[in-house]
């Protein structure tokens, strides 16, 4: 039985208002909620958020749910990440307990080196015990910059140390949890943690201000240009399962792209021509990629013009395309 996030109908969701929900992935069972939500408790319940968690991702092995937050008591506060545990004393009837993993601080009271926000993030490796996001920090000099940042989970994290909040003070992450800034130069677009938990894509600007896709060690070091496309990369960077290639969509279409060390490391293949793609996904074989590209149809048109919807689409992916 394979299980996916999804939302129940009839919910109303805004930033502030969303909740994790899985449902059988075989349309058996409808869905159920995750997180316990309370926004009326002057004290919030440990284990409950406040808010809204969207984005959910689980780790390779299951056993954890990460998602960006954005909190409805204290609005003042810019978006963070978080995971989701499965406790048996999760509050309000929930299967799994609520933390905050960074901490943010709302921007007019940002000092250098404190984070504003923290989004665009995922897993890295199978295990759940390292996120990788972009987080917008303020510098000596006042300005502020989105860098590459992870955040270092213990296996054996004692979620119920953090705090959960209340009406006038933030969330705070469990006791052991630990920040690392990996860069110092401005991102964008979504990070992604490589299958083997040793490397993370992100984008950032070449030499010539287009943007690329970069490649580093989870320990901060060994930055390396991937991708050198003229008119450079729009977003994707989805790790292939094997982990020796990545796919990314430009201007043009999808291009799947070596990560292997060596001759081939950058070589590029390009598997499609379209433009507006959006939304790219491995399967988990790594033998086709699934997108969403909007398509007219004539039963949404408007004055006569018929508006696009977003449709799916799939394209397979020969064994060993860049060898």
């Amino acid at each position: 039985m394979g299980r996916s996030s999804a939302r129940p109908p009839n919910s109303a969701s805004t930033p502030t208002n969303r909740r994790g929900a899985v449902a059988q992935a075989d349309g058996t069972s409808g869905a159920r909620f995750l997180d316990h939500r309370d926004v009326t408790s002057a004290v919030t319940p440990p284990g409950a958020q406040r808010g809204g968690t969207h984005r959910h991702e689980y780790s390779g092995d299951g056993q954890r749910i990460g998602f960006t937050y954005d909190d409805h008591l204290l609005p003042g506060y810019g978006r963070t990440v978080g995971m989701l545990v499965p406790r048996n004393d999760a509050p309000g009837g929930a299967t799994h307990w609520f933390t905050i993993l960074v901490p943010v601080v709302p921007q007019n009271d940002a000092r250098p080196g404190d984070l504003v926000s923290a989004t665009s993030d995922s897993w890295v490796g199978r295990h759940g015990l390292l996120r990788a996001f972009i987080g917008r920090v303020k510098e000596a000099d006042g300005t502020f910059h989105n860098s590459l940042y992870v955040v270092d989970i213990p296996a054996n994290v004692d979620v119920t140390t953090a705090q959960a909040g209340t009406r006038n003070t933030f969330p705070t992450p469990p006791q052991s949890v630990r920040v690392r800034r990996l860069t110092h130069t401005n991102h964008q677009g979504i990070v992604r943690g490589s299958p083997d938990g040793q490397r993370i894509a992100y984008l950032a600007q070449d030499a010539n201000g287009k943007w690329q896709v970069f490649l580093i060690g989870v320990d901060g070091q060994g930055v390396t240009q991937l991708t050198r496309f003229p008119a450079g990369v729009r977003h994707g960077a989805r790790w292939h399962p094997s982990g020796h290639s990545l796919a990314v969509v430009m201007d043009q279409g999808i291009a799947v792209v070596s990560t292997r060390p060596g001759a081939n490391f950058g070589k590029s293949v390009m598997l499609t021509k379209q433009a507006g793609i959006e939304g790219l996904v491995w399967s988990n074989r790594g033998r086709q990629l699934a997108y969403n590209r909007r398509v007219p149809h004539p039963s949404g048109a408007k004055d006569g013009e018929a508006l696009p919807f977003l449709q799916i689409f799939t394209i397979p992916v020969p064994d060993r395309i860049l060898n």
